[in-house]
């Protein structure tokens, strides 16, 4: 009854100041730790605190460890507000500890709850499971350290990470059910043989932007940096992995709990480094690898395919480049010396394999072989498409694919040749100072027919040498060309109709435009007759004939092929006014104008030649019959 009396008193001593004032206030026993952490407020400890049962957090609270001790013992926190926990503490070694496998409990199912760690510590060394967010429960790491004898980090929900330490002497975090893991900063470290992140349950997912995890442990080879199981996601844009068996390892198994398909990785950028072992270890059964970006480093190999999609578009992969070796394991990697090492499962799940950039080094550089000895109607599920990269080799052969025949390679740069994995339209032609091989390929034109090949001939141009495009000449046609890459992108012709080879094969568009014309007609005058104009184009293109931009009644003319004749009516000529006349021929892909002069008041009745040579002799006659007449009545007055 004293008790129940004593934190009475105290929710109304303490209570009110903090709804007044809103400051920090001192806390140094279980009873005020459990009524202010009920009601909300800024926390600091003034002595260490032991629980007794459990403690639920409702309301947005701060707790200041101020270098003090919460022990939890068999007991927990559980968060369903926002718990900011931090230590103002010159050594920052207040924390909070226990002995039960979960000392706090984030969120649930239904109900959200955040916890942000500033700095302190939350120290789990002596169990596992340490801190848990539920499917609403959000943890926020900023500073401090999280420390655990095994999986001190549950995801269940979102947990992001920008700072601080996480650290546990065996594994760190722990991917639960549809839990996402954002890590921006810090340093996330297991101590011996385990992962350091586990992606164990399906929909749990990492986002690395920053930071490192480390996992170290030489002893057997068995430190890894982030391992994947069925239905997981990591995606890897900058930081860096350091880890002595594999950065990243996926599962083979295809049942059970630790089946590991359809798992996908996805590089961008950041760095990883493996001491011992692989980069990156794929076995998954239809899991997918993507690298676009980034450094992928295996004292081993960078990456060992066994099942599933590999997609390499950009990035680095370094292998072992002293020497190459094959040990045949069916649970792990099998090959030293490769940077890319394609090795069948005993699952004997398909294999896709597809390079278009990239850089590889190695003492072979690129293999396939089959030390699971895979029947050929296994390893005939292997595929491999190689576009581009350059691929660096220390040894003597870069590229090695034992149980595959095919026309594999298309493009790239490789120290040695590559000749049995290019086809009859490829070559490869080797650097001035000898020390690689390019595969080219003998470029195409589309469409590949007769008339286009007589256009442009690309067949054995190199990139960056000069083409010559041959336009063709047709009467009555205006013919233009047009070149492109594969990106759509056009291709200058210059002046002289030369181009610049591009490196990727040409699409030839031609455009031939009909030259409409006057065969004979054009610019005539009415003279009291019909007037014909005849054109080139063809009739059964002409749309209809217009005068003066409108069109002209069909009982005005009249039409015959032969090309195209037109004939004016004498009729609907002298109805029109005095002028000139635009008239126009309107085709479906083109038209043609001239135009003709209506002048009513000209004489259109012309004397025959003839008649006019009889007129001027008959003047002239007239003209002499008179001076004769002149010149007698002239002599007569004068007698």
């Amino acid at each position: 009854m004293k008790n129940k009396i004593f934190i009475v008193i105290a929710l109304i001593i303490f209570l009110i100041p903090i709804s007044v004032k809103a400051e920090t206030i001192d806390v140094s026993s279980e009873v005020l730790l459990r009524a202010f952490l009920s009601t909300g407020g800024d926390l600091r400890l003034t002595s260490n605190i032991t629980l007794s049962s459990e403690v639920q957090v409702n309301s947005d609270s701060t707790i200041d460890l101020n270098g003090y001790t919460i022990d939890t013992q068999d007991n927990y926190f559980s968060v369903y507000a926002n718990l900011n926990i931090k230590d103002s503490s010159s050594t920052e070694s207040g924390k909070i500890t226990g002995s039960n496998n979960y000392i706090i409990r984030v969120g649930s199912s239904s109900e959200k709850g955040v916890l942000i760690l500033d700095s302190g510590n939350i120290d789990c060394s002596s169990k596992n499971y340490c801190v848990r967010s539920l499917a609403k429960g959000e943890i926020e790491i900023n500073g401090g350290k999280v420390l655990g004898n095994n999986l001190p980090l549950i995801a269940g929900g979102k947990v992001t990470i920008n700072d601080g330490l996480l650290e546990a002497k065996q594994g760190v975090i722990y991917g639960n059910t549809d839990g996402e893991i954002v890590v921006n900063g810090g340093l996330i470290k297991t101590l011996t043989d385990y992962e350091a992140v586990l992606l164990s349950k399906p929909g749990s997912k990492l986002i690395m932007n920053g930071g490192k995890i480390e996992a170290l442990y030489e002893e057997g080879h068995k430190g890894v940096a982030i391992g994947a199981f069925k239905d997981t996601e990591i995606i890897i844009n900058d930081g860096e992995l350091l880890a002595s068996s594999a950065c990243i390892m996926g599962n083979g198994s295809i049942s059970g709990k630790n089946e590991g398909s359809n798992a996908k990785f996805t590089i961008n950028g950041g760095s990883l480094i493996s001491t011992l072992g692989l980069g990156i270890y794929a076995p998954q059964v239809n899991g997918e690898t993507l690298i676009t970006g980034g450094t992928i480093t295996g004292k081993s190999s960078a990456i060992e395919v066994r099942a599933g999609k590999l997609t390499i578009t950009g990035g680095t992969l370094n292998g072992n480049e002293e020497k190459y070796e094959i040990d045949p394991n069916a649970n792990g990697s099998n090959v030293t010396g490769s940077a890319i090492a394609i090795i069948q499962h005993t699952t004997k799940q398909p294999i896709e394999v597809n390079i278009s950039g990239g850089v590889f080094n190695g003492y072979l550089p690129l293999l396939e072989s089959n030390p699971m000895n895979n029947s050929e109607e296994d390893l005939s599920k292997i595929s491999v498409n190689i576009t581009g990269g350059i691929f660096n080799s220390t040894g003597n052969k870069t590229v090695n694919l034992e149980d595959l025949n095919g026309d594999f390679i298309t493009g790239g740069t490789y120290t040695h040749n590559v000749t049995e994995y290019i086809n009859e339209e490829l070559f490869g032609e080797r650097d001035n100072n000898d020390t690689s091989v390019t595969v080219l390929p003998y470029r195409k034109i589309r469409p590949e027919d007769e008339l286009y090949k007589d256009i442009v001939d690309v067949s054995k141009l190199l990139p960056g040498q000069i083409g010559t495009v041959n336009i063709p000449i047709k009467e009555d046609y205006l013919i233009t060309v047009t070149l492109k890459d594969e990106n759509n992108n056009e291709i200058v012709i210059d002046e002289n109709n030369n181009f610049i080879m591009p490196n990727s094969d040409i699409t030839v568009y031609v455009n031939q435009k009909f030259l409409y014309r006057f065969l004979s007609g054009q610019d005539q005058t009415f003279k009291d007759k019909d007037l014909i104009i005849k054109t080139n184009g063809d009739i059964s293109k002409l749309l209809r004939i217009e005068v003066n931009d409108k069109e002209l009644d069909k009982s005005n003319y009249e039409l015959k092929s032969g090309s195209t004749i037109l004939t004016l009516n004498k009729n609907y000529l002298s109805s029109l006014s005095n002028g000139t006349y635009r008239l126009k021929f309107v085709y479906s892909d083109g038209e043609l104008s001239t135009s003709f002069v209506i002048n009513n008041n000209i004489n259109t009745t012309n004397p025959k030649t003839g008649d006019k040579l009889m007129f001027y002799v008959s003047m002239l006659i007239l003209s002499f019959i008179e001076l004769i007449v002149i010149g007698v009545l002239f002599k007569k007055k004068n007698s």
